[in-house]
């Protein structure tokens, strides 16, 4: 199995967004960027850049321990691709909390594996450890066992068509990496329980795409209502500094000419009529049109941009401390709700 080098530099992408929107540079120096490295070239400063010539070969063996490129690629935390297990769990994850989705991918692998045990509870080791089939494996077994690991069935025939299309070529990872975005997205939809936010996932985490924007995805689009609200300070985020994440104090709720102006259509009163709404009740905060137009100076990066959205949400999300309150009768609260957006994590 052959694997895509990367084809753009972080560097690179990281300049022209910040160029492009004074808010990155902020959002750049808090978030903990090593988050990516596995779907990044160059994820820190000072590593090693990727300058991939027209004349290079774009491809390279991923089994030989003699092959120094995919040696350092390892050791910069850059992973190797493997586009059935992306595609699988992203089918897997549709319409599910990440947390219900690690728990039925992890019964699932353990069809293959029974040695895996009870699925670890800690992101690394969970990826570590997690053992995934290959496509004839899937083929090979009684469909009705993915139901008892919690893929409903249609989860299961999908899944099922998706291995039988890798088996017999249809779906091939060097064709799918050097076609075009567009040709991607219309070879993959093609696969049972495939659509477009799957495909997005695939060309981002996978195919490690610079220009993929997911208009599909709600926390990308909570994201960016976030980011085009702040100010030239950019977005509340975590950061990370001596291993503890330290919250920031909340930018003021200013607009001022030193960050672009919105697209027409797309007001500061539009978009905090869009941050009011509820996460989980809503089909979408923005529309794929709109999402287009915001994020047109950030091309040909705009998939730094979506990974960036995601950082966003994860702080946007919580809750902040409660002050204290007089005493009164104590009142019901409504449980909290969980993002719903699911987010590739392998």
């Amino acid at each position: 199995m052959k694997r895509p080098r990367m084809t753009y530099s972080f560097d690179v992408a990281r300049r022209h967004l910040e160029e492009a929107d004074v808010r990155f540079k902020s959002m750049f120096s808090t978030v903990d960027m090593t988050r990516f490295k596995p779907f990044l070239a160059a994820a820190q400063e000072g590593a090693p850049e990727p300058a991939i010539s027209q004349d290079d070969d774009q491809w390279n063996m991923i089994s030989g321990n003699d092959d120094a490129e995919v040696q350092q690629d390892r050791a910069n935390g850059v992973e190797e691709i493997d586009l059935f297990r992306t595609m699988t769990t992203s089918i897997i994850g549709q319409q599910i909390s990440w947390k219900a989705a690690k728990a039925v991918i992890w019964r699932f692998c353990s069809i293959f594996h029974p040695e895996l045990g009870q699925a670890p509870s800690d992101r690394e080791q969970f990826k570590s450890q997690l053992v995934f089939p290959a496509p004839l494996q899937v083929l090979s077994e009684d469909p009705r066992k993915y139901r008892g690991a919690g893929l409903s069935e249609a989860k299961a025939r999908s899944v099922v068509d998706v291995a039988r299309r890798f088996a017999d070529g249809r779906l091939n990872v060097r064709r799918l990496s050097a076609a075009s975005t567009e040709g991607c997205t219309e070879e993959l939809v093609e696969a049972r329980g495939v659509g477009p936010w799957t495909a997005h996932m695939v060309q981002l985490f996978a195919l490690r795409e610079p220009d993929v924007l997911p208009v599909g995805d709600l926390a990308v689009q909570r994201g960016m209502v976030e980011f085009f609200l702040s100010d030239r300070r950019g977005p509340k985020i975590a950061r990370k500094e001596g291993g503890i994440y330290e919250r920031d104090s909340p930018p003021p709720d200013i607009y001022t000419r030193e960050i672009p102006f919105h697209p027409a259509g797309i007001s500061h009163e539009f978009l905090r009529s869009r941050r009011s709404l509820e996460f989980k009740k809503r089909k979408y905060f923005l529309s794929p049109e709109q999402m287009e137009l915001l994020t047109e100076t950030w091309r040909p990066y705009r998939s730094v941009g979506a990974l960036l959205m995601w950082c966003v949400v994860d702080e946007a999300g919580k809750k902040p401390a409660p002050k204290p309150q007089p005493k009164v009768e104590p009142v019901l609260e409504p449980a909290s709700k969980e993002n719903a957006a699911v987010i590739n994590d392998q």
